[in-house]
Formats: C-alpha cells, structure tokens, sequence
C-alpha cells in the first residue's frame, strides 16, 4: 500500500508530491488540475507487466491519437510525458524514496551474434535512426520487469483486437463513463464472485438504493450481457433501467471485490449518479470492504456533499482516509493532505478545499 506517491514528468504533473496517503484517498481540486491524471499514474504503477497495455487504454479512452502514413490511427505515446515531452524525457510514478514505474523512449535494435542468432537489445541511442535494424519504444521499467512497446503505438483496429483488457487484478480502474469505456467487462467480474460472499457484498451495496433487490444475474450472448435485477413480488427488469445510480453502483462494488489482496481501485468521479442521501452509505461500503480485503482506494470528486459524506465514514475509520487537494500554484500542481481530523473542522466550518 502506497504511503506517499511522486509523479515526475508524467502529462499535468512535472513533479508532484504527495506526501500522505491512507488506504482510502479522496482526491479533489479545480478543473483540469490532474485529479484524473493522479488516478492514472497510479494505475500504471500498480498494474504490473500489464504497463504497456494499461497506458493505451489511457490514451484510446482519451482518444489521444495521431495518425500514420498509411492513415491508421495510433494513440498517441507522446502524451504520456509532461507538455508532450521530446523523446530523451522520460518520467516516473512511485512512493518517496521507493523505486516503482519508469518510462522512457529508448532504442530496441536487432542485432546477430557470433553464433548467428538474431537479438533484440535496448539502447539509450543508436548512430543512425533510420536503421532498418532499429525501432524507437516506449520503454517501461517495473519492480517485476521491463516491457516495451512501439513509441508509434499499435494500430487502433489491431489495439482494440488484441488488447481485452487493461486491468489486472492488482489494479481496477473504474473511470467516468463506465467499465465499458476502459476495455473492461463487468460481466466477467460479475462471474468471478458469483455464488461466493462477494457476491453478498455486491447485493449489499445496491441495496443502499434499492432495499427490495433479491437477486442479480447476468444474461444475453457470449458477446454482450447485462445484469438483470430480480425484485420482490416484481417481475425481473435491466438493471441500467433502475437509473443510473444502480449502474454507477453495480460496478463501483463489483469492480471493487474484484481487487487482488493488496492491490488498488481507483474510481473517477466516485459521486456520479449516486444521490447525495446514499453517499454516507456508500463510503461506509468503501472503507469497509477496503480495510476486509486490504486494498487502497483513490477516488476523485467535484462535490460537497461527497467530501462531507467522506468525513464521516473516515471518522469510524481513525488514520485510514486522506484527502487530497491538488492545486496549480503558479504553473505548477501541488498538493495538500487532510487527515480526518482536518476533515472534520474543514467540514464543521464549511471551509472550501474543492
């Protein structure tokens, strides 16, 4: 679990220190000061040799593309770096003072050794970069190893065909517009836990909003399938009818007990849909299901009402939930840490930290 977090020359962030983090994190802050690029940094981190695939996931949902000679569409890798960085800048995501995630564009050249055999080596740099030999990548440096990619990006037909998903499950990101839009589905998640107590906890949280629900499972084809929701002394009905509340709360918990012990969920703008009446409730779920399977939560928020609702659902957990707010100090993000005793006269004062 992360007890601080530096973000070195990754997009927003030219160098970003957290310096207190708990195991449940509630980022907020002004539009477009990099609470979603937190969450970002974060999930590249956490997600292992599944870098290289967690990154274009990033950028296709962002639709950040450039566009080939033969006019494919690739994500655009350069976006990853701080204002576009040129090719020698590189950048680096991890706790202070610990190693974690580094990136860099490096040179992958195929070399023949004295028995014949061709090989691959990375090099910082090569004499001529037009080698057919030779090929620029974006080279990804982890506790668990190395992984590269093509600094062009893959193609986005042969992305989208050989790239599933981008999670693994020691890191689960639930962004704005659903699982969906992250190469995720849920249903799979839904068939991991089903028939299992997780399953209860999932059935639990929907019963936040809706007290009758009996039952959940999922239906359709082997390509599509949707949850479909049995309530008492009423016929079964879509889940997604019930409101969007229902959806945004369906994945936020199945997507939660899908987390590998140990590992990390990361949810952007945890509030949506979700009626402020629910949101004590809902973070009471988070912290409790974060402390039983030992996992850090980092979610962002525009609102008041989740920021006090937050409060009190940390207040029965002392030193697990942080607060924190970025903020851009003359060019540059910085950040500030609440613990939850700061929360509670921050909340009792009405004292604009958003």
């Amino acid at each position: 679990m992360l007890d601080s977090l530096q973000i070195n020359g990754f997009r927003t962030f030219d160098r970003l220190t957290v310096p207190t983090l708990g195991r449940v994190n509630l980022i907020v802050g002004k539009n477009n000061v990099g609470k979603t690029t937190l969450l970002e940094a974060v999930h590249l981190l956490n997600s292992g040799l599944a870098v290289a695939e967690a990154a274009h996931h990033l950028l296709d949902r962002r639709q950040e593309y450039r566009v080939d000679e033969e006019d494919e569409r690739r994500v655009d890798l350069t976006s990853l770096f701080h204002l576009g960085a040129a090719r020698a800048e590189m950048f680096e995501v991890g706790a202070l003072g610990a190693s974690g995630l580094s990136a860099r564009s490096q040179w992958r050249i195929r070399e023949r050794g004295d028995d014949g055999e061709l090989r691959l080596r990375i090099v910082d740099e090569v004499a001529d970069e037009d080698e057919a030999d030779s090929e620029s990548v974006l080279s990804f440096s982890t506790p668990h190893g190395r992984r590269t990619v093509p600094m062009d990006g893959l193609p986005q037909r042969v992305f989208r065909r050989r790239v599933v998903r981008a999670d693994t499950d020691g890191s689960v990101f639930l962004p704005l517009a659903g699982f969906e839009a992250n190469g995720v589905d849920s249903a799979k998640f839904w068939d991991r836990i089903a028939l299992t107590e997780r399953e209860d906890d999932v059935l639990e949280a929907l019963r936040l909003i809706e007290p009758s629900l009996e039952r959940l499972v999922m239906v359709g084809g082997p390509r599509y399938r949707r949850p479909l929701a049995r309530l008492k002394g009423r016929e079964p009905l879509a889940l997604r009818s019930m409101g969007d509340g229902m959806s945004r709360l369906f994945e936020l918990a199945v997507g939660l007990v899908n987390v590998a012990r140990g590992g990390t969920f990361l949810i952007d703008e945890v509030d949506s849909g979700l009626h402020f009446a629910a949101l004590q409730d809902v973070w009471r779920l988070v912290f409790k299901m974060a402390t039983q399977l030992d996992l850090q939560v980092f979610a962002t928020t525009h609102s008041w009402d989740c920021i006090e609702a937050f409060q009190v659902a940390a207040s029965a957990h002392p030193e697990e939930g942080v607060l924190v707010r970025l903020a851009n100090v003359e060019g540059s993000v910085q950040a500030e840490c609440f613990s939850e005793a700061d929360l509670e006269v921050i909340t009792r004062g009405s004292i604009e930290v958003r």
